[in-house]
């Protein structure tokens, strides 16, 4: 399989001698018996090529695997950047971290929002008691900020949980995560399990 256009899905299992310069997706487990040069896979379940008969490597790009990446060998001896990442998807790492967004930017707005009651968190006594002290224009535009403030704590308080949901999920799947080099790992090779990075400054050889 080779060459920027080719893009291989697929719902079970892949089984490849030599990937070039494409991207292959498996939900199972992605077979590679020679090399991967340039690629981008990605196995829901395991990037096998350690198996019986094969000693296949893994040179550039980036390879992603759910659950394990089982190689004989990664990158090269030129220090040819190469990604290995077991365990946190880049769908869902993208997703953490744009949750991750918009609640820093939500307490960012809840906390001008609190500016307008002369408080650094949220007191709903003291600020329906400075909504009552005031007369006119004044009470009508705290009680605005008031509403405004409750609307912005909602939506904090959603999206907090659901990244703690996730997280939880996230931290279930990483227990198993793992990545196996059974010869070398040279340097340039970036090194990535539940979200913990490595990058190799040096070849790693298993004795």
């Amino acid at each position: 399989m080779e060459g920027h256009r080719t893009d291989i899905e697929a719902g079970g299992t892949v089984s490849a001698p030599c990937i070039r310069e494409a991207r292959v997706s498996a939900d199972g487990d992605i077979r590679l018996a020679l090399k991967a040069y340039q690629a981008e896979l990605r196995a829901g379940r395991s990037l096998l090529g350690n198996q019986i008969g094969e000693r296949a490597s893994v040179v550039g790009g980036q390879a992603w695997a759910g659950v394990l990446i089982d190689l004989y060998s990664a990158g090269d001896e030129n220090g040819i950047r190469t990604v290995l990442v077991a365990g946190l998807s880049p769908e869902k790492e993208k997703h953490m971290n744009k949750l991750r967004q918009q609640a820093m930017r939500t307490r960012t707005h809840i906390l001008h929002l609190l500016e307008h009651f002369y408080l650094d968190k949220v007191d709903v006594g003291q600020i329906q008691n400075l909504i009552n002290a005031a007369t006119g224009p004044k009470r009508r535009l705290l009680a605005t900020y008031a509403n405004r403030l409750g609307e912005m704590v909602r939506i904090y308080q959603q999206l907090f949980a659901e990244y703690q949901q996730l997280q939880k999920k996230i931290d279930t799947e990483n227990e198993a995560a793992e990545i196996r080099i059974h010869h070398v790992a040279h340097a340039g090779v970036v090194v990535r399990i539940s979200g913990c990075e490595r990058i190799l400054d040096a070849p790693i050889y298993r004795r």
